[in-house]
């Protein structure tokens, strides 16, 4: 996300048409140039190589710099972020 976020800002491809593709940048146009689309992407046959990232939108994909919260190669986990859980202890019966 770091070199998305580079490259996006040096380009200057922040517009709100330009961010709905910026992702395509390090996917399917990184393939392109590697010759590699023949293996690479969401067709039946195709390797299942790819990350999951923490947000709802491409927009909120890069504007949040997204974690990853999985990795697979070849349809298995390289890794697999555990839900993040947030306890919270509050004490409503006390004076204010």
């Amino acid at each position: 996300m770091n070199v998305l976020d580079n490259g996006i800002h040096l380009a200057q491809i922040m517009s709100p048409e330009h961010i709905q593709k910026n992702l395509d940048l390090i996917t399917y146009n990184g393939a392109q140039c590697l010759n590699i689309q023949d293996r690479y992407g969401l067709d039946v046959g195709k390797d299942a190589n790819f990350i999951v990232l923490d947000g709802d939108s491409p927009f909120d994909v890069i504007r949040n710099r997204a974690g990853v919260l999985a990795s697979i190669r070849k349809g298995e986990y390289l890794f697999k972020q555990n839900p993040v859980e947030y306890e919270v202890k509050l004490d409503l019966g006390g004076k204010y």
